[in-house]
């Protein structure tokens, strides 16, 4: 089946777990000025440049995905809702797109704007989406432009786990017992982030250490205390465990191969 080409490939696979639920299908030729595409009770949108259409033209620029239960705006979806940023190192936004279950409106009406007039992710991390103070309503704009900035070296990418893994690499889990138990990526090492003050004697200081939890909040705060004890060869997972599932699970089915997880996050 053709690409999608209006997002990267890592959201790809988000949308074509959705195709296979909806029995729809999203449009296949690139157009940035798409707006927002319905997928039966699902949405989506890519604003800007995709990280192919940046590479190609030579741009310098980082990434950062995140996924969020959707509670806020007018009308809340309480589902999880995904958001990936394309941005260049003096944090100006280059691309953005988005992920959900309705309630994107408001979102890509700023992100529009954002876009056209060069703003960056401080702005965007300050900016009250829904004329509330950020005490009040923090959204998932404000929470991925700060967790974006959070990120002082390049997130691992989701499509390079199973080679990692597949070469034997060290995995951190910091999500709780209990949610490793349920599903984890084979071989991987759980320590929970409350413990790892206590059990960083577990994690080997020579060799590259890659850290995961749900969606990369929790293992962004792990990695940002290992490097501060010490440990200089430590990686946040872009998208956590659910960014993993979904890269997995469409490719896993279509090449028929071994699964690199117990069991997928949405299972």
């Amino acid at each position: 089946m053709k690409r999608i080409l209006n997002v990267d490939e890592d959201m790809e696979q988000i949308l074509r777990k959705m195709e296979e639920e909806t029995g729809l299908f999203c449009v296949r030729e690139r157009n940035e000025n798409l707006g927002i595409q319905t997928l039966g009770e699902y949405c989506y949108f890519s604003l800007g440049k995709t990280s192919q259409e940046l590479e190609e033209q030579g741009l310098s620029f980082y990434k950062s995905k995140d996924v969020a239960n959707d509670y806020n705006g007018p009308k809340p979806s309480y589902h999880m809702t995904h958001i990936k940023l394309l941005y260049s190192p003096e944090f100006q936004i280059l691309g953005v797109q988005m992920i959900g279950k309705g309630n994107l409106e408001r979102r890509y009406e700023i992100l529009q704007t954002f876009l056209s007039e060069g703003k960056g992710l401080k702005e965007l991390a300050e900016y009250s989406i829904y004329g509330k103070s950020l005490e009040e309503e923090m959204d998932i704009l404000n929470l991925s432009a700060f967790y974006a900035m959070e990120v002082s070296k390049p997130l691992i990418p989701v499509e390079e786990v199973r080679s990692l893994q597949e070469a034997g690499a060290f995995f951190l889990d910091v999500r709780e017992e209990e949610e490793h138990e349920y599903a984890h990526i084979l071989g991987s090492k759980n320590i929970p982030l409350h413990s790892l003050a206590r059990r960083m004697s577990e994690i080997p200081k020579e060799e590259k250490v890659y850290v995961y939890c749900r969606s990369a909040h929790r293992s962004l705060d792990a990695v940002n205390f290992l490097r501060g004890a010490g440990y200089n060869n430590v990686y946040n997972v872009e998208g956590g465990f659910i960014g993993i599932s979904y890269e997995e699970y469409t490719k896993d089915k279509e090449r028929k191969r071994e699964k690199i997880v117990n069991r997928y996050h949405f299972e």
